[in-house]
């Protein structure tokens, strides 16, 4: 199992309004490599979206993908990272209604 993450965490704010902070160490390096395995070999031009329809872009260069978490699996790193990032929406961004599961947009990797 990765190691625990520390109990507090380095927070740049790096933007008030709309929020954007920059959270250090957030995942381990364990978190980390086991998310390039799994995106890397997924991953497809990035979609641009013109109304209701995607379609891939003429002037885009980037390559994505879409990591949805087992919320059966407690264990899985994709659920584990999706948990913390909305705990600390939550606590530190101060959305106190957020809540993850199901319906929720996955975590995207680019």
């Amino acid at each position: 199992a990765p190691p625990p993450l520390p109990s507090r965490l380095r927070v740049d704010v790096l933007r008030d309004a709309p929020p954007v902070y920059l959270v250090h160490d957030f995942a381990s390096d364990e978190e980390c490599e086991y998310m390039v395995n799994l995106t890397l070999p997924r991953m497809t031009p990035s979609v641009v979206f013109s109304g209701s329809k995607g379609a891939t872009s003429t002037y885009r260069s980037s390559y994505s993908v879409n990591m949805v978490p087992d919320f059966e699996d407690e264990t899985d790193v994709v659920t584990r990272l999706m948990r913390r990032k909305f705990a600390f929406a939550r606590e530190v961004a101060e959305y106190d209604e957020l809540v993850e599961n199901e319906g929720q947009e996955p975590v995207n990797a680019v």
